[in-house]
This record gives structure tokens, C-alpha cells and sequence, in this order.
């Protein structure tokens, strides 16, 4: 068997891959939710076996292992028994997955829109520890916090940005946030 996934996926090199690097619309075509079986799958193996394993999205799974995994993904998903694979391995297709997408789940044009969110949210961050440093150092009382209309004006444009990405992409990113919190 693994002779016959190591042949299968150097074939696979040379040959476009039915999952890895394709359109997310396409990965996720097949599913209800939007949410690509592999995200699925690889998730719930790390929820189920490793989700306090120190470094699991940090640490590389071993190269050749990935590789067979993700070839198996791309031949037979639902015979794939993730249970004694590596949990390193199994977050490294997740991760490879993903890097694989030739547009990213949070999708080009919207890049602008995300980075302005954090600059703002930076700037008033910074904003705040300035004050607070100036009220210490002149012995004055310390500032307010920014106030929860603030805070609140940051969550709702990075909810509509989010709400503005097409469903599938939605769920998903909403799965993994899920998953890392």
C-alpha cells in the first residue's frame, strides 16, 4: 500500500491534484456547510487527540509522511484513518492545504480592508499606551481606556468584512477560529 501512495503521488506531482490547489469553491463543492472534508477531518483528529500538543501548528510534521497523507486525501478521503497518524502530520496537510489555495480564504481584495482594521485598531492601541506612559511619568492619573464604542466600532467593520466573504469561505474561517480558541 504505501509503494502504491508514494507512486501514486509522485503521479499526482506531475498531474493536478483534486483538492490541493485548486479554487476553495472547488474544495469545497461536495460539502453542505462549505467547509472542505479535509478541514473537517484534520481538525477534529486534532480536537480529538492533540488540541494541547505544545507547537502543533508551529511544529512541522515530517515531510514525507504529509506528502503520503495528502496523496491519500486526494485518492480516498473517507478510507483514511487519521487516528495513528502523527498529530504534527495531520496539521501539516491542514497547513499545506491551505497554503495551497490559489486565493485565501479571507480572499485578495479584501486585504486592503483587513490590514486597515489592524492599523486602526494599532494606532489606538498605541494611542492609549502613549497616554498611559505620559500620566505616569508626569504623575497624573491615569487615562480611560478606550471606551467600548471604540472596541465595538473595530468588531462590527472586521464582522462586515467577514460577512462580506462568499459563504463557504465564511464558514470555514469561522470553523478554524472556532477550532484555535
Amino acid at each position: 500500500m504505501a509503494a502504491n501512495v508514494q507512486r501514486a503521488f509522485k503521479s499526482k506531482k506531475a498531474t493536478k491534484s483534486s483538492l490541493f490547489g485548486v479554487e476553495f469553491a472547488v474544495a469545497a463543492q461536495d460539502s453542505s456547510d462549505g467547509i472542505p472534508y479535509l478541514v473537517k477531518r484534520c481538525i477534529a483528529e486534532i480536537d480529538n487527540r492533540a488540541l494541547n500538543s505544545k507547537g502543533i501548528y508551529r511544529v512541522n510534521g515530517v515531510k514525507n509522511r504529509v506528502e503520503k497523507l495528502c496523496t491519500q486525501f486526494d485518492l480516498a478521503p473517507e478510507r483514511l484513518d487519521l487516528s495513528q497518524q502523527s498529530p504534527h502530520d495531520v496539521s501539516g496537510v491542514l497547513k499545506y492545504f491551505l497554503r495551497q489555495l490559489p486565493e485565501p480564504l479571507t480572499q485578495f481584495h479584501k486585504y486592503g480592508v483587513f490590514l486597515d482594521i489592524a492599523k486602526d485598531y494599532q494606532q489606538v492601541i498605541t494611542s492609549t499606551n502613549e497616554a498611559i506612559n505620559h500620566a505616569k511619568e508626569a504623575g497624573l492619573p491615569m487615562p480611560p481606556p478606550p471606551g467600548r464604542d471604540v472596541l465595538d466600532s473595530f468588531v462590527h467593520r472586521l464582522k462586515d468584512t467577514i460577512e462580506s466573504l462568499p459563504l463557504a469561505n465564511r464558514n470555514t474561517l469561522q470553523y478554524i477560529i472556532s477550532h484555535l480558541t
